[in-house]
């Protein structure tokens, strides 16, 4: 290995790179002076000890493993929890192929997210109020009959939620210190309850846990709404 800073990477031994999903991995790297160690090294180096192939999706993937780490220290993990290290942690995606001894890469994925509503844009509450104005009808010969009228107040009140949630999702996503406008995108489909978003890891695990919540307090106000 050709590293202008002090550095320790140790792999287990090995000839055949199927043995590397039984195997377990310590890895202690560190940097000194102004040099510094990338994660792009470390995967060059598992990919020569273990011949893995690796295939970056898009370039946001391979320069984010360009930027340089500090510290790690790593003890006895598997193959997985080593990738889980240089890609989950380092908010990209992968996915690994065994029988090819193959890994992708990439920084963002389109996903399709169930939305646990439905018909929530037809949901509605309706308050109704008759008024009575006129003479009250009396039951007396000499009465020429009764002079009433009845007017109903109806107050409806919509729930718009599916009219909301592309807008409030696109601000979640802008509060990432990633987003990109040209890449991020959200489509909201109503009738199948299905929201499709294109994003980096971290943005997705914004938007599911928005959903979880939301979809908590909205069950939540839909019983109110059935009892009332």
């Amino acid at each position: 290995m050709k590293y202008l800073i002090p550095m320790w990477l140790v792999f287990a031994s090995f000839t055949w790179a199927s043995v590397c999903a039984n195997k377990t991995f310590s890895l202690d790297a560190f940097s000194a002076n102004s040099s510094s160690l990338r994660l792009i090294d470390i995967v060059r180096d598992l990919s020569q000890q273990c011949q893995l192939s690796v295939i970056f999706e898009d370039d946001r993937a391979r320069n984010r493993l360009n930027r340089p780490v500090d510290l790690i220290s790593l003890q006895d993990v598997s193959l997985e929890g080593l990738f889980d290290f240089l890609f989950e942690a380092h908010n990209l995606f992968y996915s690994y192929d065994l029988r090819r001894n193959l890994v992708r890469v990439g920084y963002y994925e389109t996903v399709n997210i169930d939305v646990d509503y439905i018909n929530m844009s037809e949901l509605k509450t309706e308050s109704v109020k008759s008024i009575t104005v006129g003479a009250k009808a009396r039951n007396n010969d000499n009465d020429q009959g009764s002079n009433t009228d009845f007017t109903t107040v109806t107050a409806t009140s919509l729930f718009t939620f599916w009219a909301k949630l592309k807008e409030h999702l696109e601000d979640l996503l802008k509060t990432d210190e990633d987003y990109d406008g040209t890449i991020n995108k959200i489509l909201v489909d109503q009738d199948a309850a299905i929201v499709t978003i294109t994003a980096s890891q971290r943005q997705l695990q914004k938007v599911r846990q928005y959903l979880k919540h939301l979809e908590k307090n909205m069950h939540a106000q839909v019983m109110i709404e059935a009892y009332l």
